[in-house]
C-alpha cells in the first residue's frame, strides 16, 4: 500500500503536485514509514528473544528495508523539486528525523558540508569535500540533493552487531534528479558524530593525586579485552584548575621514567581538533580527553592490562594561569587535586547492507569522542553509529623511585694556567699551590673526595709524577723543589657520593705550569773584598756557590770559570794576564 502511494506521488508532473504540496502529502508517508520500520524493530526483538524462526525474522528485515527504500523513493521526489541552495525541508516523528536539501557543488570545495536533521541536533556528519566525492562517479553533476535520516533506534530490523549500538544511527544518501548517486572510494573519509544514548552504564572512578614530596602516585588498573580498541581517557571534576600529567603503561605499573604513552593535560588550547557547524557553531575536542586512536593501542601491545598513572603538575611559577587557583595553595607542599575518572573504547559501526550485519569495517574513532557522544572516519558512505564499552578499573597508590639528583660538582681551579698554551711558568725553588673552589647543588646529603695527579710531559709523552704530599683535600700544596724541569699537568678529580643511594658522580679540573730552572748561587769565601799584599798570595775559593733547585748537591760538579777586573774596568780572560799587570 505505502509503496503505491509513493509511486503514485513521485509520478505525478510538477505542475500538477508542486514542490510545497508533495512536501506537504509526504508527512504522512514518512510517518507510515518510520512506523513501519519501528515496528518491525521491536518485532525482530520478540522473534529474537523467542528464538523465532528465520523465515519469519528475513519477512521482518525485508518489511523494515522497504520502509527504508520507499521514503528515499518519496525523498527523491522532493528532491527533484527542489532548487539547489533553497531552505532544506525537515520532518520530525517520534524516534526519527528526516532532512531533505539541494546544494551546489562548488569547484574547489574548501569549506566541509555539515549535514543533520536539524539546527540543534548534536548528531551530524561532516564531508570535507563534497565536490572530490561526487565528481569522481558523476563529473556531469552541479548540484547534489541530500536525505539524511536520524533515527534513535536502531533502524533495520534482524540485523546483526544491532546490539552493540549505543548511539543514534545516521543515514545519509546522495541524489541526483534521476535516483542514487553512487559515490566510489572515500578517499578523505567523512565524518559522523553521533550522540550517545541514555539508559547505558557510565562507570566512574574518583582519585586524588598525591603530594610531590611523597614519591608516590595514584594510579587505576583495567582491561583491554578487545583488539582494534580505542582509549579514552576523560578526566571531570577536577577540585584546582592546574595541568595534570598521565601515564600509561601496560603489563605494569607506571613511573615517570617508564610508561608507554604520556600527556599533559588539559590539551593546549590550539591543539584540539574541531568541526565548523556554521560561522559560529564548533564542536572541539574535550581538552581533558586523552584519546588513543587503536593503531597506538595495538602499537602498545593490545588487549591486556593497562595501568593509568595521575599526578597534578608540581608548582612552578606561571604553570596555570587560572584565576580560581591560589597560588599560595598550589605551592604548597601538601597540595592534593581530586578528579573524576572515566575510562572507554568507542566502536565505531557501519551498515553492511549485503550481509545485513552492523561491522567494525572501514571505519575508526576520532578525537572528538566523549562520554555523550561518538566521533568516527568512515571510508564508505553508508548508515552510521556506535557502541560505548566503559572499564572498570581498581585504584591504588604505587611508591615511586625518589629521582637521583644530579650532584655534579661545578669545579674551578686556579694557581696555574687553564690549558697547556696558557702553562703559568714557576721556578722549581718556589713553592706552588693549587686551590679548588666547588659549588654543588644537591638535594641530597653527600661527601666529596678529591684524588690530585700530576704529570710531567717529556718530548710530547704523559708521564706520571709520584706525590709525596697530601692529595686528597680541597688545595694541592707542592714544596719547593717538588716538580722537575719542564710542562707539568696538575689535575683533581672531584667526587660527590650521594649518601642514600651510594651513587657516584664525577668531575675532572686542571691547570698547567712550566717549570723552569733558578739560576745557581755563586759563593766566595771570604767576602765581596779582598786586601793582600804585592808579594801576598791570593786565594779564592767558590766550593760554597751551590744549586737553589737542589738538583746538584755537590759543589765540585760543578764547572767554574774565573774573570778578573781591573781598577779601570777592564776584564781579563785569564789570571797570567792579571799578574803581569800588576807586575808592571
Amino acid at each position: 500500500m505505502m509503496v503505491d502511494v509513493v509511486a503514485y506521488l513521485s509520478s505525478q508532473p510538477k505542475d500538477v503536485l508542486g514542490p510545497q504540496r508533495l512536501e506537504e502529502a509526504s508527512a504522512s508517508v514518512f510517518k507510515a514509514a518510520t512506523n513501519i520500520i519501528a515496528s518491525s524493530l521491536l518485532l525482530a526483538n520478540v522473534s529474537n528473544y523467542m528464538s523465532a524462526d528465520r523465515e519469519e525474522l528475513s519477512e521482518l528485515k525485508q518489511t523494515s528495508m522497504a520502509a527504508i527504500r520507499a521514503a528515499e523513493d518519496l525523498s527523491l521526489a522532493i528532491l527533484s523539486r527542489k532548487t539547489p541552495d533553497e531552505t532544506a525541508t525537515y520532518y520530525d516523528m517520534p524516534g526519527f528525523a528526516i532532512a531533505l536539501g539541494k546544494r551546489r557543488l562548488v569547484q574547489p570545495s574548501t569549506q566541509p558540508q555539515i549535514f543533520r536533521t536539524n539546527n540543534q541536533s548534536s548528531s551530524f556528519v561532516a564531508v570535507k569535500n563534497i565536490t572530490a566525492l561526487i565528481y569522481e562517479t558523476n563529473p556531469a553533476l552541479h548540484s547534489i540533493g541530500a536525505m539524511n535520516l536520524l533515527t534513535r533506534g536502531r533502524l533495520y530490523a534482524g540485523a546483526g552487531g544491532a546490539e552493540e549500538i549505543q548511539s543514534t544511527v545516521i543515514r545519509l544518501r546522495f541524489f541526483s534528479d534521476s535516483g542514487p548517486v553512487q559515490t566510489g572510494s572515500l578517499q578523505a573519509p567523512v565524518e559522523a558524530v553521533n550522540e550517545r544514548l541514555g539508559g547505558f552504564p557510565v562507570i566512574e572512578h574518583l582519585g586524588t593525586t598525591e603530594p610531590s614530596w611523597k614519591y608516590s602516585m595514584e594510579v587505576h588498573s583495567f582491561n583491554v579485552t578487545e583488539p582494534g580498541s580505542s582509549l579514552h581517557i576523560t578526566l571531570t571534576s577536577l577540585s584546582r584548575d592546574v595541568p595534570v600529567q598521565l601515564y600509561l603503561r601496560r603489563t605494569q605499573p607506571p613511573s615517570r621514567e617508564e610508561f608507554d604513552r604520556n600527556i599533559t593535560l588539559p590539551l593546549p588550547e590550539n591543539t584540539p581538533y574541531s568541526i565548523a557547524l556554521d560561522d559560529s557553531t564548533w564542536v572541539r575536542q574535550d581538552r581533558y580527553t586523552w584519546f588513543i586512536p587503536p593503531d597506538d593501542v595495538t602499537a602498545i601491545g593490545g588487549p591486556g592490562e593497562y595501568t593509568i598513572g595521575i599526578e597534578h603538575v608540581p608548582y612552578e611559577g606561571n604553570v596555570t594561569t587560572s584565576p580560581d587557583v591560589d597560588e599560595g595553595d598550589y605551592r604548597h607542599v601538601n597540595f592534593t587535586l581530586s578528579y573524576k575518572l572515566k575510562l572507554f573504547s568507542t566502536n565505531c559501526l557501519g551498515f553492511n547492507e549485503t550481509s545485513h550485519r552492523w561491522t567494525t569495517e572501514d571505519c575508526s574513532p576520532g578525537p572528538l569522542t566523549t562520554t555523550t557522544r561518538s566521533h568516527c572516519y568512515y571510508k564508505r558512505l553508508t548508515a552510521f553509529s556506535s557502541g560505548f564499552t566503559f572499564y572498570d578499573a581498581e585504584r591504588s597508590v604505587i611508591p615511586l623511585k625518589p629521582p637521583t639528583p644530579e650532584c655534579f660538582p661545578d669545579i674551578t681551579l686556579s694557581g696555574g694556567g687553564g690549558a697547556q698554551s696558557t702553562a703559568l711558568t714557576v721556578e722549581r725553588r718556589v713553592p706552588l699551590t693549587i686551590q679548588s673552589a666547588l659549588v654543588i647543588s644537591c638535594n641530597e646529603s653527600y661527601t666529596v673526595s678529591f684524588q690530585w695527579q700530576i704529570f710531567r710531559y717529556t718530548n710530547g709523552k704523559q708521564q706520571a709524577v709520584p706525590l709525596a704530599v697530601t692529595v686528597n683535600s680541597a688545595d694541592l700544596a707542592i714544596p719547593k723543589n717538588t716538580l722537575m724541569y719542564g710542562l707539568v699537568k696538575i689535575e683533581l678529580n672531584a667526587t660527590v657520593s650521594i649518601n642514600r643511594t651510594g651513587e657516584q658522580n664525577s668531575l675532572q679540573g686542571e691547570q698547567w705550569v712550566e717549570v723552569l730552572p733558578a739560576p745557581l748561587v755563586a759563593l766566595i769565601a771570604g767576602g765581596s773584598r779582598r786586601a793582600v799584599g804585592k808579594q801576598g798570595t791570593l786565594v779564592l775559593n767558590a766550593s760554597a756557590s751551590y744549586d737553589p733547585d737542589g738538583i746538584i748537591t755537590d759543589s765540585s760538579d760543578f764547572n767554574y770559570t774565573w774573570t778578573c777586573q781591573g781598577e779601570n774596568g777592564e776584564f781579563f780572560r785569564t789570571v797570567n794576564e792579571f799578574i803581569r799587570l800588576v807586575n808592571d
